[in-house]
């Protein structure tokens, strides 16, 4: 009896908790509309990568696959592009220790002078700790839908 107590106390105290961050639903979803607030065209100039997304960050876009260098050539705003809207809806989001993946609906919005463009994606994230932060290290996205309006403006 005594030699199961002593062993059983030796396997608990030898038990590690995990003390770092706890990766919860909540702070990868913050993660993700994080992601997406930086590449909105008001705020995409200030971006500091490197809090956001991993050193070995890939994306999976418009039949393209691309390093973070490759995402930022792709997702740069061009001249005429006045307003960027990103809606993430019908997450599912599943965790482990150092891991968060998401799969999502995507609705987004951009106006280009005097067009609207709205876009339905499927997606999907892989977030990992790294330097004690939750970080994007993979983004995979699906096309399902895209509109396009023409606003015709009346004459004054």
């Amino acid at each position: 009896m005594k030699y199961l107590l002593l062993s059983s106390l030796l396997f608990l105290s030898s038990c590690e908790t995990h003390k770092g961050n706890i990766i919860s639903e909540k702070l990868a979803i913050a993660q993700l509309n994080k992601f997406f607030e930086q590449i909105d065209v008001d705020s995409f100039a200030d971006i500091n990568w490197s809090e956001i997304v991993t050193q070995d960050f890939r994306v999976f876009e418009a039949g393209k696959e691309m390093d973070l260098e490759g995402f930022i050539k792709f997702a740069t705003p061009s001249a005429d592009l006045l307003e960027t809207n990103w809606t993430i809806s019908d997450p599912v989001v599943t965790l482990d220790t150092n891991t968060a993946h998401i799969s999502y609906f995507n609705d987004g919005f951009f106006r280009h002078g005097n067009q609207e463009v709205k876009i339905k994606w499927m997606e999907s994230v892989f977030m990992v700790l790294e330097d004690d932060s939750l970080k994007l290290k993979f983004l995979n996205s699906n096309l399902l839908e895209r509109d396009v309006i023409n606003i015709i403006e009346e004459p004054s």
